[in-house]
């Protein structure tokens, strides 16, 4: 999976006005994911790991997001 910023979503030819809304979901769910213990972590790995493929991708799209690497 490509990472995930603005950048990234222009290159790959992502309409502009698409843009914005899809790196706000992308954040939301990286939010979310940030928030949960450890528990729920390892849930949403387990069960869902196209959710944790886009926390990922965003954390390594923007220096200043984890991309929780450590987790794996």
């Amino acid at each position: 999976m490509n990472d995930i910023s603005r950048t990234e979503l222009m290159r790959v030819g992502v309409a502009d006005t698409r843009i914005g809304d899809m790196y706000e979901a992308c954040d939301k769910l990286h939010t979310a994911y940030a928030l949960m213990d450890k528990q729920n972590r390892a849930i949403i790995r387990a069960e869902y790991p196209e959710i944790f493929a886009v926390v990922q991708a965003l954390g390594r799209g923007c220096e200043f997001l984890d991309s929780f690497d450590s987790e794996l």
